[in-house]
């Protein structure tokens, strides 16, 4: 829904194995069904299945992912999942999450982010990188509603498996649209 209310102009695929289309999208059973390589998977499943769906990605050749789902190193749970997005990762991957809301280009209406998004949505120069997804939606809605600053992105880091806080921080900075990079670090 974010994506088609942005107007994203690229194009949008779905992967269910019950469905032909997922709100006027066309569906694919698998993402191997898929009829081409994509830039970017947003695995929106649970996360016994989302290393499955992460691996069929890799080797349908899309090497930008979002992880949703949390289950990955949370509490001491899911270590083996955790060795498996890592591995995608060692092998060229860029994984953001798992356990987070995604990213948010609002120049480009790229949004890989499930959180909900504020009406209207200001383009500015400000950045906020979140590795907790509800304290960066907290900051960032409030902030673009009530104070009218607009922002360029809005990314919610998660666990961090994949990129890091620091990653994404770097690649913000040399954006000659950015002058300002906020950060909400939980450790």
């Amino acid at each position: 829904i974010n994506l088609r209310d942005l107007g994203f102009a690229g194009d949008v695929f779905a992967v269910h194995p019950k469905y032909d289309d997922v709100r006027g999208y066309p569906c694919f059973p698998t993402v191997g069904a898929l009829p081409r390589t994509v830039d970017c998977v947003v695995v929106a499943v649970l996360a016994d299945i989302a290393c499955d769906v992460l691996e069929q990605s890799y080797e349908k050749g899309i090497r930008a992912a979002v992880v949703l789902a949390a289950g990955f190193g949370e509490g001491g749970h899911g270590a083996a999942r955790v060795a498996r997005l890592r591995a995608l990762a060692d092998g060229g991957m860029t994984i953001c999450g798992p356990n987070c809301f995604g990213a948010l280009n609002v120049k480009t209406g790229g949004a890989a982010y499930s959180g909900k998004l504020p009406n209207p949505l200001r383009a500015g120069s400000v950045a906020l990188v979140s590795q907790s997804g509800g304290l960066g939606a907290n900051a960032f809605t409030p902030l673009m509603v009530d104070r009218q600053l607009g922002f360029s992105h809005l990314i919610s880091c998660g666990n961090q498996i994949g990129a890091s806080i620091e990653d994404y921080i770097e690649y913000l900075v040399q954006d000659l649209d950015v002058t300002v990079v906020a950060a909400i670090i939980e450790s």
